[in-house]
């Protein structure tokens, strides 16, 4: 990480939390998440020796929302948050301490000297928004896949390229009027001017939020190391790397045969390798502004995905898929993204008694009592939830 870097993020740590704000939920951090994607719907966060690395944790976000579940789910787990802030580490402390959270241990390093092996290796490890400030960014991947242990699983977010475009208009504007050896604290009330200056034709004038905090607009707007990527990219720096893509999240976002009416387009599309198709789907969006994604060693032949027909698995219901356990949804509810797909009542009588705890057996048991429901009914319903709430990452399964 380079000097100026590092002065950025002391002089304004992103983001900026208050050290007594509590745990905030990061998407890709969820437990039953990565068991689902990257261990076989396995708890693999109740193994003895489970740990963990968040690398570029910044303010700790992804650390107190891993702190938070392993204090339950397994007290022995240790939690590495590494960062090379000095003042963004000492909120994660005092985050920390002030949730009372002691299975976290915060290091001041670059993630580019865990090759040296002075912190172990990890079962799973997150770097969200890190490896595209780098200089070399897949030197950084590689570093990460260094401590990987062999079975081991990484998340990791980028810049996506195609969607992020205005933020570098806006960044190209900020860099005509400014200069390089300029204070941060002299450039921030520039780019506000910018921002503010920008006419109503402009489609940047109904994007950005004007008199944001002035740590998300220089993250933002002045940056001095930043780059993104396109799907393609991506696979190259996975390539680079030894690594190997697991999936992008959420998967339909990836998935051009949804956006694609049938007909011959669909159909060549459809014969596209899968890589090329993930790429056909970006562009054809054209609005991905990151890629989140899981991966892990190229030689690591164990993650597959789990059945949805295993009615020992237990479902999990992750992000907006958790108003389903609500029942007040007479006519259905609907999910957007890529596109426009409903659960309708019959699927909420199922979806209503997912709660993380119960296996989807069971959950057919109280479905044939309570609603006479065949075994082929609740697996044609199922397989349906399973469908449309699975590709968006809002539903996953796990082991007892």
């Amino acid at each position: 990480m380079s000097a100026d870097l590092q002065k950025q993020y002391e002089a304004y740590p992103y983001p900026y939390r208050d050290p007594r704000s509590a745990p905030i939920i990061t998407f890709m951090n969820d437990l039953a998440l990565i068991g689902h994607y990257g261990f076989s719907a396995q708890t693999w966060y109740r193994q003895k020796d489970c740990r963990v690395l968040v690398a570029g944790g910044g303010t700790g976000d992804a650390t107190l929302h891993l702190a938070m579940q392993l204090s339950s789910a397994n007290p022995e787990a240790q939690i590495i948050h590494l960062d090379l802030s000095e003042v963004s580490n000492n909120i994660t402390q005092q985050r920390l301490e002030y949730q009372g959270y002691k299975n976290v241990k915060v290091v001041q390093d670059s993630l580019l000297d865990l090759p040296k092996g002075e912190h172990g290796t990890f079962d799973y490890i997150n770097c969200s928004g890190v490896l595209h400030h780098l200089k070399e960014p897949n030197e950084g991947a590689k570093a990460l896949c260094s401590v990987l242990k062999d079975n081991g699983v990484m998340s990791v977010m980028l810049y996506g390229e195609l969607g992020r475009r205005i933020v570098y208009d806006i960044q190209n504007l900020a860099s005509m009027v400014t200069e390089e050896t300029e204070a941060l604290d002299q450039c921030i009330p520039i780019v506000n001017e910018i921002l503010a200056a920008v006419p109503e034709q402009n489609p940047l004038r109904n994007v950005f939020p004007l008199n944001m905090p002035d740590a998300e607009l220089v993250d933002r707007y002045l940056h001095p190391q930043d780059r993104a990527y396109t799907v393609s990219q991506i696979f190259e720096m996975l390539e680079a790397s030894s690594l190997k893509l697991l999936s992008f999240l959420p998967k339909a976002q990836y998935d051009p045969l949804l956006m694609i009416p049938e007909g011959p387009l669909q159909d060549r599309v459809r014969d596209l390798p899968e890589e090329q198709r993930m790429a056909f789907a970006e562009i054809l969006s054209g609005t991905m502004a990151r890629h989140m994604f899981f991966a892990t060693k190229k030689e690591n032949k164990k993650p597959q995905m789990p059945d949805p027909k295993n009615l020992s698995l237990i479902p999990v219901l992750i992000g907006p898929g958790r108003r389903l356990r609500q029942q007040e949804f007479p006519g259905g509810v609907a999910f957007a993204q890529p596109i426009m797909e409903r659960l309708e009542p019959e699927h909420l009588k199922i979806a209503s008694l997912i709660d993380d705890q119960t296996s989807l057996e069971d959950i057919f048991r109280a479905c044939s009592d309570r609603h006479n429901m065949s075994a082929e009914n609740f697996n044609a319903l199922w397989l349906e939830i399973y469908r449309v709430l699975g590709s968006r990452g809002n539903v996953v399964l796990k082991e007892g």
